[in-house]
């Protein structure tokens, strides 16, 4: 396991302990992120996109909804603070 793939590791299990189903992304080639669904179906894919991470917001059958970007950096990044954006993220898409 690489280093990143151990922190990527570490923000799930932080997403987990927070009783969010995340779960480990591999989408092809050296594409890894974190899928995190959300209740009603609809999920967000989070990656790292041109140095910095970021997410999409997908409906249940894959319709692409919106996106949303971070400055953290895609390497060398702090677990914890990957694992509060996400967390915000899905508090701001989660339903009422």
């Amino acid at each position: 396991m690489t280093e990143a793939d151990s922190s990527i590791q570490q923000v799930i299990q932080l997403l987990q302990d927070q009783g969010l189903n995340a779960g480990y992304r591999h989408s092809g080639g050296c594409n890894f992120g974190i899928m995190v669904w959300l209740p009603d179906g609809r999920f967000l894919l989070w990656g790292a996109v041109d140095g910095i991470w970021a997410y999409d917001h997908l409906e249940a059958d894959n319709d692409y909804i919106a996106s949303g970007f971070t400055d953290i950096p895609e390497s060398g990044f702090d677990s914890q603070v990957l694992a509060e954006s996400i967390q915000n993220s899905v508090k701001a898409l989660a339903p009422s």
